[in-house]
């Protein structure tokens, strides 16, 4: 009579093969894949490589195998009652799919649903719910669905970085705002703090709160009554604001001032001279040490009257003196729609290159009398 078994010898030709019937079958049938033979598991490409793939499950006419006189088969019913099941075709054997996968050290050497596969049929029931109930099992078990979770959501590392650059980018939303309102002081041409700092616990960024926008009794000067003023109309920004670290809400004298001498005013203005050469004169306006100043930088050659003459002109000689435009808050020209036109005018260039909103003033110094 013949029959399908699994033994040591015949595994590293063909997992499935037929024989004579031993003396001894029933001893035969339930021995399992001999621990030399471990390594065979490497080599068994019909049932899932890693966990990236899903059990391997076929629904197939499974060959017989006599077991106490009996023939006996795997039956596809036994996969909705384990679903952790998984068979092998070529082996004519099953494992388990979480505890290949996700194996504790002590399990890898002695559980045969890993190394090799179980093909005792008769036994299988018995087997199965004893693994079901198995620690190391029920550990494969939670490390797969700790998988799952981590190929959602990502890594722990890759969370926390997720979690470090959105805080990145509501920081630098609030700087933008105190940027915006020490910009907005400096454009006006006025303080941004009082006359007087008799609270100067107030103006300390470790212990303001946006909170106090409530408060109407004391003037804090221009700057810090505009973030009272945001903090009021934007909801937003005062959550945001109020989340910042006490030693880092950018709103100190010294932000003030370093946000002030990062940032100067354009005043350009050109002329011909006696012997017919156009000639552009560039000032700039800063604040030095609390006080605003005017400097004369120099003429710029033109050869060309139209815009992005000009222009060119202009960044020439910033570049030339070592003055980056991009730190250019505002302009400041004549009249003239060359210079001061809304389209393809020296300002709407020059703010495109300054990258920054950069607005054009008129230039009184220029108007006619």
């Amino acid at each position: 009579m013949e029959r399908f078994l699994i033994t040591p010898g015949n595994l590293k030709s063909t997992a499935v093969s037929t024989v004579s019937e031993p003396n001894d079958p029933e001893s035969i049938a339930r021995t399992p894949i001999s621990d030399t033979n471990k390594q065979l598991n490497l080599n068994i490409f019909d049932i899932s490589v890693t966990c990236e793939d899903t059990a391997v499950q076929p629904v197939i006419s499974f060959p017989r195998t006599f077991i106490s006189l009996k023939q006996l088969s795997f039956q596809s019913s036994w996969y909705n009652k384990y679903p952790w099941l998984e068979y092998s075709i070529k082996m004519n054997a099953v494992f388990c799919y979480y505890c290949r996968h996700f194996p504790s050290h002590s399990q890898i050497e002695k559980d045969v649903l890993i190394t090799g596969g179980y093909c005792d049929w008769k036994n299988i029931s018995n087997m199965t719910k004893k693994h079901d109930k198995t620690t190391s099992h029920k550990n494969a078990i939670a490390k797969y669905g700790a998988w799952l979770s981590t190929k959602k959501t990502g890594s722990v590392s890759t969370q926390i970085n997720k979690q470090v650059k959105e805080q990145v980018i509501k920081n630098r939303a609030i700087l933008k705002s105190v940027i915006r309102c020490v910009l907005y002081c400096a454009r006006q041409d006025i303080g941004l703090r009082e006359h007087r700092r008799e609270r100067k616990e107030e103006f300390n960024s470790e212990n303001y709160d946006a909170s106090l926008c409530s408060r109407h009794d004391v003037n804090e000067g221009n700057f810090l009554e505009i973030i009272k003023l945001l903090s009021i109309e934007n909801e937003h920004f005062k959550t945001n604001f109020n989340l910042l670290p006490k030693n880092s809400k950018y709103i100190s004298p010294e932000i003030q001032n370093d946000i002030i001498k990062a940032t100067s005013k354009l005043v350009l203005d050109e002329a011909r001279d006696q012997s017919k050469i156009e000639q552009m004169s560039i000032c700039i306006r800063y604040l030095h040490n609390f006080k605003i100043k005017e400097r004369f930088l120099g003429f710029v050659e033109l050869n060309d009257l139209n815009a992005q003459a000009q222009c060119d002109g202009i960044i020439f000689f910033l570049n030339n003196v070592g003055l980056d435009v991009s730190n250019c808050v505002s302009q400041s020209y004549d009249g003239a729609s060359v210079m001061s036109g809304a389209f393809s005018s020296v300002q709407i260039k020059i703010r495109e290159l300054a990258q920054n909103p950069c607005p054009y003033i008129h230039c009184f110094g220029s108007s006619s009398i």
